[in-house]
């Protein structure tokens, strides 16, 4: 128990998914995109995330929905594109609301999270009751709601070239199409 390490007492703060996502449909997810929802950030694997997909031969695009912390970053960002020749197959939205976000979810059956680290992935939750394919990094957050539920896919955490043949596969392999959790 919690008591084993500290004596104050402990307090659980509820983390839920916004209302529009849990009243949301999921659409056709017939489109070839793949969203990575997050900062534009070493830490949420931004870099991972782009440097994996612009290995893959494919006609998909990768639509990066968020915002740098800073200008100094996306000015790091925007070199980062430019010296990866990422031309037009890497979107970047800037911040959406929920409704928009909602739309790229309906539209796309692929979802990519590489975080180094994160303890409760609400994107990843919400890109789940949304009915996406999860790729992502083996770590605390996703490995835990990837693992209980048996949808998604985990690659080792820093590990692209593993990233990039996981999303390789779940593209080929078409698996949002088959799996139960996501079609019932």
């Amino acid at each position: 128990t919690v008591s084993r390490y500290t004596p104050a007492p402990v307090s659980m703060i509820p983390h839920p998914l916004r209302e529009e996502f849990l009243a949301a449909t999921p659409g056709s997810r017939s489109e070839k995109i793949i969203v990575y929802l997050g900062v534009l950030a070493h830490r949420k694997g931004f870099f991972d995330a782009v440097k994996a997909f612009l290995s893959l031969d494919s006609d998909w695009k990768l639509v990066c929905i968020g915002t740098a912390a800073s200008a100094k970053d996306r000015q790091e960002v925007d070199r980062f594109l430019a010296d990866h020749q990422a031309g037009d197959r890497v979107v970047l939205t800037g911040a959406q609301m929920p409704a928009q976000i909602i739309e790229w979810f309906k539209r796309s059956p692929l979802f990519l999270l590489p975080s180094y680290t994160d303890t409760g992935p609400t994107a990843l939750k919400e890109a789940l009751s949304m009915g996406l394919w999860p790729v992502c990094y083996d770590n605390t957050g996703p490995q835990e709601l990837i693992r209980r539920y048996g949808v998604g896919t985990l690659t080792p955490t820093g590990d692209v070239k593993r990233l990039a043949e996981a999303l390789n596969r779940v593209m080929a392999e078409r698996v949002w199409e088959n799996n139960a959790a996501l079609t019932s």
